[in-house]
């Protein structure tokens, strides 16, 4: 029989701290964990699965090109872990 122990954060830091102590395993976006790290991120897959990204500007104001280069890497992204889900 399996102890079971509930630990809550809304923090991912904490959480993969806890992964790390072999504490259990966590449900995270695969951008939490930092790259070059130990863990590995395993895609889910189920189609009643999604999530929903916003970007949040300021209505009527121009963009900096850091910005705009920020939101190109975000979708482009996005697009590839969508793809990457389909496959599977």
């Amino acid at each position: 029989m399996l102890a079971h122990n509930q630990r809550v954060t809304r923090r991912p830091i904490p959480l993969l701290s806890f992964v790390r102590a072999d504490m259990g395993v966590t449900l995270l976006p695969a951008l939490s964990v930092p790259l070059g790290d130990d863990l590995l991120a395993l895609p889910v897959a189920h189609k009643g699965l999604n999530r929903r990204l916003d970007l949040i500007t300021l209505e009527g104001v121009s963009l900096l090109p850091a910005a705009e280069a920020l939101i190109h890497n975000i979708t482009t992204e996005a697009e590839m872990w969508t793809a990457k889900l389909v496959q599977l």
